[in-house]
Formats: structure tokens, C-alpha cells, sequence
């Protein structure tokens, strides 16, 4: 399992932003919830493993407060959890620090920065070090909240414009992953959003993710993308609803490892 823990790492690193809440909220605290599911396709890795497939469960929980007029700062705590030929094992994620500052806000538009490090705390040895190396090899927005000894720091610009309900937004930014005895990781995520209204407070929701990163072994690998889709229920000031499809489109995700997954949001205001 050692040998599949680092055959997993080494994948990420050769294969190696994140479905971002709306505006935060004077006082928020929620959870993430992620379910994956990988089937190895691989005769190797299904070897090593052990089995030919993977269920993955993940609990996020997040705090953000407001500190001054523009200026939130909050935590995340990440969980892992992963069964497999019969065995199961749950593993502490990097625990992350979080920094939002909001540059603008008008009636129809707003546009922010998010921030974030994400601490080393994941387990790196045997099982535990298995479920963190294959957690950030499925979550690929953020695979540096799961990764074993890395620290990671992450910076975003979102700019948000909804008008009569319908809404899209815009983010870029760059994550820095630094790991232990190995080259550091620099990723470019880009992302496009959108909405539409259902009703007084339901959503369609789709988000495509393309995410550019260094060294890879060929300029194809170099490139990542993730489409999500699902609904969201939003209380002005008050909580969050999403209800999302997580869906993978490269090679790796497609071919060698077929993965998908749902994530579920909950939030509210305390």
C-alpha cells in the first residue's frame, strides 16, 4: 500500500480552482460534503491496490468571519475517508487558513480575493498516507487541501455579475504547491460560472474549471478540467444549498481511473 500510496502522489505529480461559495455572509459556518467513486482500470494499480475500485467520502468544515469593513477570515478542516477490498480507513486532510477581501460591490456586480495556506497535517504513512495521496488525486480543484506533506498556497480573483437572476462569474489565480523531497507543484486555475433562476431562491448552476500546471511530461498533461453541474437554494444573508455532479474529463480520469462524484454544500449564517 506504500507503493500504491507513492504510485498515487506520482500520478498527481505528473497528471496533477475550486467550486467557490458565493459572497460570504457576515458570519458563516458549513460543511462540504464530497462521495467519489474511482474504478482502476489499470492492471498494475488494480494490482497493488488490491481491488479494482474505491469509494471516497470527504467532510470539509469551513468558518468564515467578518473582521473589518472588506476583510473575512475563516478555517477549513478536511476529511477523508476511503473503502477498498473490504478495508476502510479515515484520514486528517491539511488543515487551511483562509483570507477573503473584497475589491468591489455594486448592485448588479462584485468582485473579490480569496486567499489561502493550507497546512501539512494530513497522514503520510501507510493506510492514512493512502487515502490523503488518493483524496488529492481525486479532487482536483484543490488537491493540495489532501496531498501528504505539502504545503500549499492559493490566491484567486473572482468577479461576479448577476442580473434578473441570471448570473456568471469569472476566476483566476495560481496555486503554489511546496512537497516534501519532491519538485514544487505551480498550478494556474481558471474557471467560468454560471446560473440561472428556478424560483425565488433556486438555481441551475455549471462551472467548467481548466487548470494549466508545471512540470508534466508532455504539453497534454499539463492541462486539467473539471464541469460541474447541479442546483443551489440560497436565503439571502441567511445559508446555502448546493447539490453538485463532479465530473473529471481528462485521460487519466477517463481511461486509467474513472472517477465521478457529488458534492453537497450546506451553510448558514450564525
Amino acid at each position: 500500500r506504500y507503493i500504491l500510496s507513492s504510485a498515487l502522489c506520482l500520478a498527481f505529480l505528473v497528471q496533477s480552482s475550486a467550486a467557490s461559495h458565493a459572497d460570504p455572509i457576515e458570519r458563516e459556518v458549513g460543511v462540504d460534503l464530497r462521495y467519489g467513486n474511482i474504478n482502476i482500470n489499470n492492471p498494475l494499480l488494480s494490482f497493488l491496490f488490491g481491488d479494482d475500485s474505491a469509494t471516497l467520502i470527504g467532510v470539509d468544515v469551513f468558518g468564515k468571519f467578518r473582521v473589518a469593513n472588506a476583510l473575512w477570515v475563516g478555517a477549513r478542516l478536511p476529511l477523508a475517508h476511503m473503502r477498498w477490498n473490504e478495508d476502510g480507513k479515515t484520514s486528517l486532510g491539511n488543515v487551511t487558513a483562509l483570507l477573503s477581501y473584497q475589491l468591489s460591490s455594486h448592485f448588479d456586480s462584485s468582485s473579490w480575493v480569496d486567499t489561502s495556506l493550507s497546512f501539512p497535517t494530513s497522514d503520510n504513512d501507510g493506510d492514512g498516507g493512502l487515502v490523503s495521496s488518493a483524496f488529492g488525486l481525486f479532487w482536483v480543484p484543490e488537491p493540495g487541501l489532501y496531498v501528504p506533506d505539502t504545503t500549499t498556497i492559493s490566491a484567486m480573483y473572482r468577479y461576479a455579475l448577476e442580473r434578473q437572476r441570471q448570473g456568471v462569474e469569472f476566476a483566476g489565480g495560481m496555486q503554489v504547491l511546496a512537497i516534501d523531497q519532491a519538485d514544487d507543484r505551480v498550478r494556474i486555475p481558471l474557471r467560468v460560472a454560471g446560473h440561472v433562476g428556478l424560483g425565488p431562491s433556486a438555481q441551475a448552476i455549471a462551472r467548467f474549471t481548466t487548470i494549466w500546471q508545471n512540470n508534466t511530461q508532455n504539453e497534454e498533461d499539463a492541462f486539467l478540467h473539471v464541469l460541474e453541474a447541479g442546483i443551489g437554494l440560497e436565503q439571502l444573508g441567511q445559508g446555502r444549498f448546493e447539490l453538485m455532479l463532479y465530473y473529471p474529463l481528462d485521460d487519466l480520469y477517463r481511461n486509467t481511473l474513472e472517477v465521478f462524484g457529488i458534492t453537497l454544500s450546506v451553510s448558514s449564517s450564525l
